[in-house]
């Protein structure tokens, strides 16, 4: 009977059972049988000790059918006296080069050093791999990162967490990042003086980038930062720049989440593919919102809206722009210095009063 049904019956049904008893029984049955349940065992490999784990490598090693069935490789060592498993770690990159069709791999090695860490991931490659977990020291993710752009366009899960404490860097009081890197940096990284952020979007500008990356990266920051505030406030001064759009709805993000930040300058890129939000954004209800954001931020003095291209045609004149100007100062009465899209800047003399900065020649 076993005979007559293809492997790929045998094998869909033995993972249905989902069960190693079933399959050491299978084992025993064919060899056919045999191919399958080789097939389930080895599925999945959790290598969390080290008599397991050298074991189970020389297996690996040895029988390219056991290493094409593995698809989940797990490997877990909270210490590792490295001078003395240069021999294991050749052993285990060894067995890499054999898993062709790998789809998740996990490695966690408290202290893994520059050169396990080559010796493994240099030229690992994985057709198939989709879940990539790694935790090791932060000064070690440089070296896997050929690994990771050679698998870029098929990863679907990719978790990246440092095993040593987190740096410090004491007297930093500025820091310009890319969307890409602010909340790796500000919520690992301490960072007690900082006091000005500039997130800069990069090639990006013309993706609708979430603007919780902006606020997760910020709340990043002030929870990892509670122990060295000592009393001072958090994050004074938010620079974004060349999001796409007119960031309309990174306003009220931030409004909501980041209501005590002092300075928030917002640069808008509006390309042809954003052109939908600038339609949708740009108009009297919308631009009167705004006012309604900046009146939950009981602290902010200077606020910067510009935006890049775009119809500049829309531009208001001095008259509509002192009236919208005006309307923000009243909703946001600590509010001191203030700039709209293809306007000139605002300074506030008086409650209702305010002048231009600089008159531009278009004006």
């Amino acid at each position: 009977m076993a005979a007559e049904a293809p492997f790929e019956i045998w094998d869909n049904i033995l993972k249905i059972a989902n069960d190693s008893r079933t399959w050491c029984s299978a084992y025993q049955v064919s060899k056919l049988l045999h191919r399958v349940a080789v097939s389930s065992i080895y599925r999945k490999f959790v290598l969390d000790t080290p008599t397991k784990a050298v074991l189970c490598l020389k297996t690996l090693k040895a029988n390219p059918f056991i290493a094409s069935s593995v698809k989940h490789l797990t490997f877990i060592r909270q210490r590792m006296f490295e001078p003395y498993l240069r021999s294991f770690f050749r052993l285990l990159s060894d067995v890499l080069c054999k898993l062709s069709n790998l789809k998740g791999l996990c490695f966690e090695c408290m202290d893994c050093t520059k050169s396990t860490s080559q010796l493994l991931f240099f030229a690992a490659s994985f057709p198939l791999l989709r879940r990539v977990h790694l935790a090791m020291p932060s000064s070690e993710y440089q070296h896997i990162i050929p690994f990771l752009a050679r698998h870029q366009a098929q990863l679907e899960e990719l978790s990246l967490l440092p095993t040593d404490a987190r740096s410090t860097v004491p007297q930093l009081q500025s820091l310009t990042t890319t969307e890409s890197m602010a909340l790796t940096l500000l919520s690992n990284v301490r960072m007690p003086l900082l006091r000005a952020v500039k997130v800069v979007f990069g090639s990006s500008f013309h993706i609708n980038v979430s603007s919780d990356v902006i606020v997760d990266a910020v709340r990043g920051y002030n929870k990892n930062n509670q122990e060295c505030q000592e009393g001072r406030t958090h994050l004074k001064r938010l620079i974004v720049a060349y999001r796409g759009g007119l960031n309309l709805n990174l306003i009220e993000s931030v409004s909501c989440s980041i209501p005590n930040l002092v300075e928030l300058d917002v640069t808008g890129f509006v390309c042809l593919r954003v052109r939908a939000d600038e339609e949708i954004g740009w108009n009297n209800e919308t631009l009167s919102l705004v006012g309604d954001y900046l009146s939950r931020m009981p602290k902010l003095t200077t606020f910067k809206w510009n935006a890049f291209y775009g119809q500049v045609d829309r531009a208001l004149n001095l008259d509509q722009q002192y009236a919208l100007i005006v309307s923000y100062g009243n909703k946001c009465p600590s509010l001191q210095t203030c700039q709209i899209p293809y306007g000139v800047s605002w300074k506030r003399i008086l409650h209702e009063v305010w002048i231009p900065v600089c008159t531009d020649l278009v004006w």
